[in-house]
C-alpha cells in the first residue's frame, strides 16, 4: 500500500471511529436517562416541566401546526424529504412548542398521514441534539422569541446500556486499525531483517580481507598492488 493509500486508510478509520463513538456516546446518554416504557404526559406538561428523568415520552394533547413545519430535501427533488420539523402545541391555547422530528416522514402524503395521530411516541434529545441557526429561522414563526423548543425524536426508542457501550468500543477499535497496521508492518520489517542476518554476514572476495599483505623490502619486491 502506497503512503497516500495509507495516509487515506488512517482518515477514514479516524473519521468512521469517531462518528461511531460519538453516536454511542451520546445513545449511552439517552439510555441512562430513559426508561424502556415511556412515561403518558400532555404537550402541557412536557413544555412547562420537562421530560424529568425519563426522557422516553407518549405525548398527547397537542395539535399539529402544519403551516409552520419544515423539511429538508435535496436539491434536485423538493418531494422527498432526508428530514422534518413539526411544531407541536397544547390544545389548551398556552403557548409553546414541541418539535417533532423525524427521518421516517419522506413525503407530503406521510407528513398528512401523520397529523391524523392523537398520540406521539419518543425520545426527547435536548441534551444531545440542538437546532441549527437555518432551523431556528425557518421556525420562528412557530415559536415565542427567545423560545427553547422541546425536540422529541418520533418513534425513537432508548438503547440498551450493553448496545450503546459496544458501538463506543466498535468506534475506538475502527480509530485504532490504523496504529495496529502500524505496528504489524514494522514488526514484520524487522523479522525479515533478523532472517537475512541469520546465516552470518555475506561472503566476500577472497583478496579483500584475507592475511595481511607482505611487507615490502628494500627493493620494493612483495610491494601490495593496488
Amino acid at each position: 500500500m502506497s503512503g497516500l493509500h495509507k495516509l487515506r486508510f488512517a482518515l477514514g478509520c479516524l473519521v468512521a471511529g469517531g462518528a461511531l463513538c460519538f453516536w454511542g456516546f451520546n445513545e449511552l446518554k439517552l439510555s441512562r436517562q430513559s426508561s424502556v416504557t415511556p412515561q403518558s404526559m400532555s404537550c402541557l406538561e412536557l413544555v412547562m416541566y420537562g421530560e424529568g428523568d425519563n426522557a422516553h415520552v407518549a405525548l398527547d394533547g397537542f395539535w399539529y401546526d402544519l403551516e409552520n413545519a419544515i423539511a429538508e430535501h435535496p436539491e434536485n427533488n423538493e418531494d422527498h424529504f432526508y428530514k422534518v420539523y413539526i411544531p407541536l402545541h397544547p390544545i389548551n391555547g398556552e403557548a409553546g412548542t414541541v418539535l417533532l422530528r423525524s427521518d421516517d416522514l419522506p413525503d407530503v402524503g406521510s407528513i398528512q398521514r401523520q397529523a391524523t395521530q392523537s398520540e406521539v411516541r419518543g425520545m426527547v434529545i435536548n441534551s444531545i441534539s440542538k437546532l441549527g441557526r437555518e432551523e431556528q429561522e425557518l421556525l420562528q414563526a412557530a415559536m415565542r422569541p427567545g423560545e427553547e423548543p422541546v425536540i422529541l425524536d418520533l418513534d425513537r426508542q432508548p438503547k440498551a446500556a450493553g448496545t450503546a457501550i459496544g458501538i463506543l468500543f466498535g468506534g475506538g477499535c475502527v480509530m485504532l486499525l490504523p496504529f495496529a497496521g502500524a505496528l504489524l508492518s514494522g514488526h514484520r520489517l524487522k523479522h525479515e531483517a533478523g532472517d537475512e542476518w541469520a546465516d552470518g554476514p555475506a561472503d566476500f572476495p577472497a583478496a579483500g580481507w584475507g592475511a595481511a599483505a607482505p611487507s615490502p623490502d628494500a627493493t620494493g619486491e612483495g610491494r601490495p598492488r593496488f
